[in-house]
C-alpha cells in the first residue's frame, strides 16, 4: 500500500532457496529494507499493523542494543503456546527483524575509511567489555586498537552510546544515490557490502505456504554473506544461535525502557 521496498534476507533467504521455507533449526524472520523505506516503515508501522503486533527500534526501546528494528508479537498466550510446543523459552518472543540497508561510497578510499571507522567502534566496544586475557591474539589486537582509539578521541572516550555513533556513520551516504550498499554489523567485525543491483526490484520465491521477495541476485547476496550457503552445517551446529535461557525485557515489545 505504501510502495515500500523490502527483501527477505539472512537465514530466511537461505531457507527459501535451500529448504523452500524455514531452515529447520531457525526461529525468526529476517527482512531488509533500503534506509528510506526502513525509516518510513518504522514511522507508520504501528498505525498499520494489528494491535497485537508492535514495531520498534532502539529509539522506542532503549534496552534494545542493536541497530535494527523488530516487529513483535505481544500476545503472551500465543508466545507461551509456541514455547510449550517447541519445549524451550523463546528469549525474545516471536518477532521479525527489520534491517536497514544503507548507501556505501563508490570511492575505494572513502570505503576503506568507512570500514576503519566501524571496526574502531567495534574495537572500543570490546575494550569496554574488558577481559583482555580471555581473548586470543586477534581479539587482543582488537582490544588494544579499541584502547588506542579511546585514548586519542575525546568524543569516543566520553560517549556512552556507541550505537548512536554507528547509526550516524551508517547514514552518511544516500542509499538512492549510491551504486554500492551495505548492511551495518551488529554481531560481526565486518561490513557487508553489495552492489545495489544485487537487490534490484527483488524476485519472488516460495516460502512454506506464502510467497516472499528475495534480492534479485540472491545467489551473489548469499555467497557474499555466507559463502557456500547450499552446504549444510555439521549436525552439531544445526541449532538456533539466539539466547534461550531467559526472557529479554522487550520480549513483548517495548514495555520497559521507553524514552
Amino acid at each position: 500500500r505504501h510502495g515500500l521496498r523490502y527483501y527477505v534476507t539472512d537465514g530466511c533467504a537461505i531457507g527459501a532457496v535451500r529448504h523452500n521455507g524455514f531452515i529447520p533449526w531457525d526461529d525468526d524472520l529476517d527482512v531488509s529494507m533500503p534506509r528510506p523505506d526502513y525509516d518510513k516503515f518504522m514511522a507508520i508501522a504501528n498505525e498499520e499493523l494489528p494491535e497485537y503486533l508492535t514495531a520498534y527500534n532502539r529509539q522506542q526501546c532503549n534496552e534494545l542494543k542493536v541497530l535494527f528494528g523488530k516487529v513483535q508479537e505481544t500476545r503472551a498466550d500465543v508466545v507461551h503456546a509456541v514455547e510449550k510446543k517447541v519445549g524451550r523459552i523463546l528469549a525474545d518472543g516471536l518477532y521479525i527483524d527489520i534491517f536497514p540497508i544503507d548507501g556505501y561510497p563508490d570511492s575505494y578510499i572513502e570505503g576503506l575509511c568507512m570500514k576503519v571507522r566501524f571496526f574502531s567502534i567495534l574495537a572500543i566496544e570490546r575494550y569496554r567489555r574488558g577481559c583482555f586475557s580471555q581473548y586470543k591474539l586477534p581479539g587482543k589486537l582488537m582490544y588494544i586498537w579499541g584502547w588506542f582509539c579511546t585514548m586519542i578521541s575525546p568524543r569516543l572516550r566520553k560517549t556512552k552510546d556507541l550505537l548512536a555513533i554507528k547509526d550516524s556513520f551508517s547514514r552518511t551516504y544516500d542509499y538512492d544515490k549510491c551504486f554500492k550498499v551495505m548492511r551495518v554489523p551488529n554481531f560481526s567485525n565486518s561490513l557487508l557490502v553489495f552492489a545495489k543491483d544485487t537487490f534490484g526490484n527483488g524476485i519472488n520465491m516460495s516460502f512454506d505456504r506464502i510467497e516472499v521477495r528475495l534480492p534479485y541476485d540472491y545467489d551473489s547476496y548469499l555467497r557474499i554473506h555466507y559463502g557456500d550457503y547450499m552446504r549444510l552445517p555439521p549436525k552439531e551446529k544445526r541449532i538456533s544461535t539466539h539466547v534461550r535461557t531467559h526472557h529479554s525485557p522487550w520480549w513483548l515489545g517495548p514495555t520497559r525502557g521507553k524514552k
